[in-house]
């Protein structure tokens, strides 16, 4: 799955998933509900058939609009319920589950959202998304508990109003906010057959595996450009000794340091990448220098050390930058500029 891609979600499936991937989806969105007894969930056999046709799946838990509304006890119980569902649905092991509220607008509501996010994501064993207004993908981002982020259609439920002005227009704008704001998925208002299904644009690319395709190995598309735009936006919303990137994934030092690693070696074919790569994770260093202890940043840097680095020097500035280079250099033969 790529940026730009477009997929569909729907309570009733339209078409066929081969003739819906032939029509141009590229990933689904589908339900589940916890406790309720709606007709609408993912049915048996689902993400296996969208797979075997090379489409992706989003899981997608929404109950009622106001489910989080109900706070902590009550995630504990549906995201109980949940992961029963999406293991018998052949969810893949770390595919993540989204979680709709709506409008999700309301600040009032935010800490008992936030409670039922957390005890979700903690009963059903899964990273969590949320699909909700921009207020509240904003704030359950920054506070760390969402992995994924997904923009309604609804301008009004993002505080925005567009007014009255043509659909192209209005689809620009609302993909416009969430590239803008490193939302990953967005519904734009446009329909597929005869407005049985909403049209979704993938915006901004997953640093972590979330989507079923995801979890289970495929490529994450991060190219340079991906890259140069997490570096760019990861510093906005800090929180002390842990790392938001735009997407909603939260790290620490520790693990951002060792995909920065895993990066670097993935890019081996591509110098430009691997310049974005040492860029934006010594941003990140940049950050949290004066945040963690030199116990933490000596364990993140285990595997610098055993690309080459002599292992008794101290935890300094320049031992992160020389560690990066130790690693990138040999991509095209000159260290890069940090």
């Amino acid at each position: 799955m790529k940026v730009g891609d477009k997929g569909i979600d729907f309570a009733f499936a339209p078409d066929t998933y081969e003739g819906m991937v032939k029509k141009g989806a590229r990933f689904f969105c589908r339900y589940s509900d916890g406790s309720g007894i709606s007709s609408k969930v993912c049915k048996g056999g689902e993400i296996a058939s969208a797979a075997s046709f090379g489409a992706d799946f989003f899981a997608n838990y929404e109950h009622a609009e106001t489910s989080p509304e109900r706070g902590a006890t009550y995630g504990k119980s549906e995201g109980t319920i949940d992961k029963d569902f999406w293991n018998s649905r052949g969810l893949a092991p770390g595919a993540g589950v989204i979680i709709s509220w709506e409008p999700g607008n309301d600040t009032s509501k935010f800490n008992a959202v936030a409670g039922f996010i957390d005890a979700y994501r903690n009963a059903i064993g899964r990273p969590v998304g949320l699909y909700a207004g921009l207020p509240a993908l904003k704030e359950m981002r920054r506070r760390g508990l969402v992995h994924f982020t997904w923009l309604p259609m609804s301008s009004l439920a993002s505080n925005l109003n567009f007014g009255n002005i043509a659909q192209a227009e209005y689809a620009a704008k609302m993909e416009g906010v969430a590239k803008d704001n490193g939302i990953n998925l967005c519904q734009n208002r446009y329909r597929w057959y005869n407005g049985s299904a909403d049209e979704n644009v993938y915006t901004t690319a997953v640093s972590t595996p979330f989507s079923h395709l995801q979890a289970l190995g495929e490529d994450m598309d991060l190219t340079a450009q991906n890259l140069a735009d997490i570096a760019d936006r990861n510093w906005r919303e800090p929180i002390p000794n842990t790392l938001v990137t735009p997407t909603g994934s939260t790290f620490t030092a520790q693990e951002w340091l060792l995909k920065a690693v895993s990066y670097a070696h993935n890019a081996q074919d591509n110098a430009v990448e691997a310049k974005a790569i040492a860029t934006s994770t010594q941003a990140l260093v940049q950050q949290i220098i004066g945040q963690q202890d030199p116990t933490t940043l000596a364990a993140a840097l285990a595997p610098l050390v055993a690309a080459g680095l002599p292992p008794d020097q101290l935890v300094t500035q320049e031992m992160l930058d020389q560690s990066l280079r130790t690693v990138l250099g040999s991509v095209d033969n000159v260290p890069p500029t940090i």
